[in-house]
């Protein structure tokens, strides 16, 4: 499902969904990072060893398949399991279930699967995890084993290429998915959210593959696969069995569809992140040109544009929003404890009094977060059914999220019919909440409820509000409230805040619309697609939306060849993504400053793997002096490419204050963050860590013996005559760190010197990562931890 395509008042309720689903594909805000379902999650269900054919099949979901529909029994598809995956000839299968598709994560798909839980031993441990094969056409859906099943991981250098292991993938779906035999497979390359594997660590390929139907290819619908270094299949996941398509053949020829695209087009300012992060306010702001409403689906056969549900949306008119009138005393922030954040929503959420609260915990905010309030309400202390979940900011009290958990035995006993609470009562109780209990609640308008703008999902009713400023909307600062037949609160999801508005005074629009419009369409063309919508339970209702197939022209980006997401910066006039530079970390492209360079290989090696990342001209500057903090980045990317990524978590719990120059808002603090949960430094906040400081080659052969955890052994090397002997050697400050660099081949002695106080270039570093990559194997301990 493309979240993009959904008009912002139906999204609201697809994200509830998202924000609650158990056992589906995870999503991120307007594209989607498919992830390999983790191994050994079992859904709530019967077990059974052997069923007999003549016999109702038991499902946890709707209590019954039908065995007609049971094509590939049990010992078949534990046979083809054990055939795909040669390390489970000795694996025990500890039990067997038979579910529906939608409990596998094949969203909208009711086929029957059968899970088959896994268990290894190896001497005192034991792993377990589970694999999923269609019922109906024997079809691998999903199985991921543990990496400590494997006796021999992969490190730098890998014994198999990219190119080799996109081969093996392509015969391993051959052979793991027959309803895919005559299919085109096309590699996708994921420029919007590149997978990197680490420097440092074992080597793993993820990659993935689009499926076609009829010569179309289908949105949405991945295939992954990830092999190890050695060329073997550790995890597996496809989505796409069961589903039915319509004619491959359009009414709308392509010409007509994109001379549509350019008609339907309308474009308007706004604000928009710079430096987009989930749920935190950004500290930058740009001014550009967003579709007025998003266009991504032109249904081929009608020619209308659709959203995410596959309804029509009417592009006769932009959204309009209604202004707020402010009455009363507006929201003063405060701090809360968890007893006050639990009285306050239990005047206005459904809650039953028969709940009580199951758990309270406090979630330390980190590089300028607040703390947080984690709370649950449940039936009573064991269950894990039909509860009630909120997050709370513990520093100003206001609720960021609610939601009610429908999954698991009866989740869609209470969605029977009720009266709906009338649309004018709903607003007046969601109006007066955003203007007494969000702060500067006055700036949110509403989205227009006067058509379909409030969902009617069952007995519930969920109202939009978007921040504005300056009559401008505010990008990704959203309100959304659902309210149920007595007006009590049963979902909300919240993006609250823009920091400082100066620098949003200093924007400026210097495009002109007409500008922004054909730079837009220059960028984009138009692909025939199958596109999926639905498959998934709206919130909080549960009420489920089947899984359609369309046949559909979607806008394509012609630099990435992906469904068109970006911006027309209104000053720059460049086209900008949300989420900053899509090439990013892990590119392949071969920056324009190293061709001819000495530590080529060693350079691209560190771009491949998200050490280093060129910069908006192409370059990484390799001869450009580093600093101390230069390289506790570079180390710790070698070790988790995506440490410093806002968006994810990073190592270990931090202190505000590391070292006494490096605090939440160092741009290194993350990393040094990474360094102290790894053992390799320990903070003090009375001490400096200088991390501006040029780093020297004897101060880098102190960190490298930290990092090969030999720093003990280091200091009896010493006395070795191999360092005293070189001209230099009483300059040195660490001449046991300088011999054990020295005798791993990381660093070298020219002329019979070390030259300690020399400066460390880019390309120097580089180098000294990629030697290390290639010997870590070698090594009593893992580099990345």
């Amino acid at each position: 499902m493309n979240e993009m395509s959904i008009s912002p008042q139906r999204r609201r309720s697809v994200r509830n969904y998202r924000a609650n689903a158990v056992g589906t594909l995870a999503a991120a805000v307007l594209f989607v990072f498919l992830t390999v379902p983790i191994a050994g999650a079992e859904s709530a269900g019967m077990s059974s060893s052997a069923t007999s054919a003549a016999e109702p099949m038991q499902n946890s979901s709707s209590g019954i398949i039908d065995p007609s529909r049971v094509k590939i029994t049990e010992e078949q598809a534990a046979a083809k399991v054990r055939e795909l995956f040669p390390v489970l000839k000795d694996a025990q299968m500890s039990d067997t279930r038979l579910i529906e598709g939608n409990e596998s994560g094949q969203m909208g798909n009711n086929d029957p699967v059968w899970q088959i839980s896994w268990t290894v031993q190896r001497g005192n441990h034991s792993s377990g995890f589970s694999s999923d094969v269609s019922a109906v056409t024997g079809d691998l859906l999903q199985m991921g084993i543990p990496s400590d099943i494997f006796s021999e991981p992969s490190f730098y250098p890998p014994k198999v290429s990219k190119q080799q292991a996109l081969e093996l993938a392509r015969k391993f779906i051959g052979k793991a998915v027959p309803s895919l035999q005559s299919q085109t497979l096309q590699e996708t390359k994921f420029k919007y959210g590149l997978t990197v594997t680490p420097l440092f660590g074992p080597i793993v390929y993820s990659l993935s593959f689009q499926a076609s139907h009829d010569g179309v290819k289908i949105q949405g619908q991945s295939i992954q696969v990830n092999i190890s270094g050695n060329g073997t299949v550790t995890n597996f996941y496809y989505a796409g069995s069961g589903l039915s398509f319509p004619p491959s053949k359009p009414k709308l020829t392509l010409t007509e569809a994109a001379k549509q695209w350019e008609q339907d087009l309308k474009l308007t300012l706004a604000y928009v992140p710079a430096d987009y992060q989930w749920n935190r306010v950004p500290e930058k702001w740009s001014l550009a040109y967003v579709p007025e409403i998003p266009l991504n689906v032109l249904d081929a056969q009608t020619g209308q544009w659709t959203d995410g549900l596959n309804q029509k949306l009417d592009i006769s008119k932009p959204y309009t929003y209604v202004a707020l009138a402010a009455t009363g005393e507006p929201y003063k922030s405060h701090p809360v404890t968890a007893e006050e954040a639990i009285k306050s929503i239990s005047t206005i959420a459904d809650i039953p009094e028969t709940y009580k609260v199951q758990s309270k915990q406090l979630n330390k905010g980190r590089n300028g977060e607040h703390d947080t309030w984690h709370l649950r309400w449940g039936k009573d202390n064991n269950s894990f059914y039909d509860g009630r979940s909120a997050q709370v900011d513990a520093e100003t009290g206001v609720l960021l999220s609610f939601y009610v958990d429908r999954w698991g035995p009866g989740a869609n006993e209470e969605a029977a019919e009720k009266p709906a609470l009338p649309k004018e009562k709903a607003v007046q109780i969601a109006d007066a909440w955003i203007l007494g209990h969000v702060p500067d609640g006055a700036s949110y308008r509403r989205l227009d409820t006067s058509a379909d703008a409030a969902i009617q999902d069952s007995s519930d009713v969920t109202l939009t509000y978007q921040l504005f400023y300056r009559d401008l909307m505010v990008q990704t600062r959203n309100i959304s409230l659902t309210l149920n037949h007595e007006g009590r609160l049963v979902g909300m999801n919240s993006s609250l805040g823009m920091g400082s508005t100066e620098q949003l005074d200093l924007l400026k629009a210097t495009l002109k619309p007409e500008e922004a419009k054909s730079k837009m369409l220059s960028s984009t063309q138009m692909d025939l697609v199958y596109v999926r919508s639905g498959g998934y339970s709206l919130s909080p209702s549960g009420k489920p939306i089947p899984v359609t197939m369309t046949l559909a022209y979607v806008p394509i980006d012609r630099e990435y060849g992906e469904p068109f997401y970006r911006m027309v910066d209104a000053i720059s006039g460049k086209m900008v993504s949300l989420y900053g530079n899509l090439q990013g970390a892990g590119t392949s492209a071969e920056p324009t400053d190293i061709q001819s360079h000495w530590a080529r290989t060693a350079l691209q090696t560190a771009i491949e793997h998200g050490v280093l990342v060129p910069d908006a001209e192409g370059k990484v500057h390799p001869n450009k002096k580093i600093t101390t903090g230069d390289l506790i980045r570079m180390v710790a990317l070698a070790s988790s490419p995506y440490v410093e990524n806002p968006n994810y978590n990073y190592y270990g719990a931090a202190a505000e204050k590391l070292y006494a120059d490096v605090d939440e808002k160092s741009p290194y603090y993350r990393s040094v963050n990474y360094w102290i949960g790894t053992g390799w430094l320990k903070a003090d906040g009375n001490e400096k860590l200088h991390p501006e400081a040029e780093i020297t080659r004897d101060l880098l052969a102190g960190y490298l013996a930290k990092i090969t955890g030999y720093e003990k052994l280091s200091v009896r090397l010493g006395t070795a005559a191999s360092v005293s002997g070189l001209k230099d050697s009483k300059a040195i400050v660490n001449p046991g760190a300088v011999e054990l660099a020295l005798r791993l081949g990381l660093m070298n002695a020219k002329e019979g010197s070390f030259r300690p106080q020399g400066n460390v270039t880019v390309a120097d570093a580089a180098t000294i990562l990629y030697r290390l990559a290639r010997i870590q194997g070698e090594l009593d301990r893992p580099l990345s931890r």
